[in-house]
Formats: structure tokens, C-alpha cells, sequence
């Protein structure tokens, strides 16, 4: 089947869904939309209808109202991939999230010599993928925000805080202590998996970050590439070359 020049691309999270238009291999718009949102009422004000609609999904229970509605609004199948269209990266790992291969994906697309793909999002997910391309495998740890309502969730005097960078690590007071934790601890941990994978990989990654909290914690890597759209970057990658 010759490749769409029209369609959209989908990443269904826990938290949001995640819409980009694309034209001739080119994201040239997108949008973030609450899943507590009816996906049903979404307005994504295309001037173009597309002709395919491909998603990936880390939340299945939102999978069906998702697939209604590309049938609803567009007349057409929504294709998942990994059940409908592959996603062309070499992996030898078990389990593994679409979405993290399609970081891993995208990282490789810009960076050919290999990178580390650092998703800070509900969960934060820290992967490595070498020329081919290849995933390599990764960690995965709780987000900033998940942390968050853990804590308040499990511990019977904390509260839950909107994590953000605190003033100063070393808090005088109960809500500071909490956001020193979740960013420090957040930092902290994909600091030592970078620094343990550069004992291990055979090359020099570049580290790509991604995610809804990248911003949070993006200043602690002066080194990093910014790269808000990875995984629908990744998601048009796959769709392209499966078509």
C-alpha cells in the first residue's frame, strides 16, 4: 500500500492524548488532550481529512473510544501498531512499551550513532538504542507526578504536591520537602542510569528527552536534545515505512 500523504498519528497515555496532523512525512501540527476529557469531543480543526489514522497505546481501556472515534469523525479502521502495522526497529527485549520503541525510534532517525531516550512522563523511562536500529533495553521508574499522589495516596500524614523544581534542595518545610524529593529524585536516578549505561553501551549516546514533565527537569542536562514530539516522531517513522 503506497504511504498515506494525509493521516494522523495518536499516542494514547495515562494522563494525556497525544494528536499530531502530518503531510508528506511532516508533523505540522499537534495537540495534547486530557484523557479525563471526552476524546469523542476533541476539536483537532483539520483543514485536510486524513487519509490513514495510526495509534500506539500505553492505556487499552482508552483503545476503543479512541478507535469509535477515528470511525465516528473520519469513516476509517485507526490502526494500532504492533497489532496492525509493525514497528521497524530491532529488539531483542521482552515487553517492551510501544511507546518506548518508538523514542527509541525517532532518537536513532536524528541521531544515527546511538542515543539514550529519557521519557519523563506518568512513568519515567530511561532506554538506550544503538545504530540498526536497535533497542537495547532501559529502567523504568515513577514519574514526578505519580511520586506525587503515591505519597499522598500512601503515606497518612503527606499531601499531594504539583511537583516542580523547589528553591532550594535542603526544604524547611513539608511541601518543599516533597518537591525536592520527587525533582531531586527524579534527576537522580536518570543521572546514575546515563552514567551506568556509558560503562556498558560500545558508542557515545546523545541523550534525547521527552515527555509532559520534561521541562521540569531539563535544565539539570545541559547536554540534552529537546525533543517534545519523539514519540509521534517515531509514530510517523513506523506508519511511513509500514505502509
Amino acid at each position: 500500500m503506497a504511504a498515506p500523504v494525509d493521516f494522523l498519528v495518536a499516542d494514547i497515555g495515562n494522563r494525556f492524548l497525544k494528536v499530531g496532523q502530518v503531510h508528506e512525512g511532516r508533523i505540522l501540527a499537534h495537540h495534547r488532550i486530557p484523557i479525563s476529557d471526552r476524546v469523542q469531543d476533541a476539536d483537532l480543526s483539520l483543514e485536510i481529512p486524513p487519509a490513514a489514522v495510526v495509534f500506539a497505546s500505553v492505556n487499552p481501556a482508552v483503545d476503543p473510544v479512541f478507535e469509535a472515534w477515528a470511525a465516528e469523525r473520519f469513516g476509517l479502521k485507526a490502526e494500532k501498531l504492533e497489532r496492525d502495522r509493525p514497528i521497524p526497529i530491532r529488539n531483542r527485549c521482552q515487553g517492551v512499551g510501544a511507546d518506548r520503541l518508538l523514542n527509541a525510534l525517532a532518537g536513532i532517525r536524528r541521531h544515527p550513532e546511538g542515543v539514550v531516550a529519557v521519557d519523563v512522563g506518568t512513568a519515567v523511562t530511561v532506554d538506550a538504542a544503538g545504530p540498526g536500529p536497535e533497542f537495547l533495553g532501559g529502567a523504568i521508574l515513577p514519574g514526578p507526578h505519580l511520586g506525587a499522589w503515591a505519597l499522598a495516596e500512601k503515606a497518612a500524614q503527606l499531601f499531594e504536591v504539583e511537583p516542580a523544581a523547589p528553591r532550594t534542595p535542603l526544604a524547611t518545610e513539608t511541601r518543599e520537602a516533597l518537591r525536592s524529593g520527587l525533582y531531586h529524585g527524579t534527576i537522580g536516578a536518570v543521572e546514575r542510569l546515563v552514567r551506568a549505561y556509558g560503562s556498558i553501551l560500545d558508542f557515545e549516546p546523545t541523550l534525547v528527552v521527552t515527555g509532559g514533565d520534561a521541562l521540569m527537569v531539563l535544565d539539570a542536562f545541559p547536554g540534552a536534545v529537546h525533543c517534545p514530539l519523539l514519540t509521534l516522531e517515531g509514530m510517523v517513522v513506523a506508519a511511513l515505512q509500514a505502509a
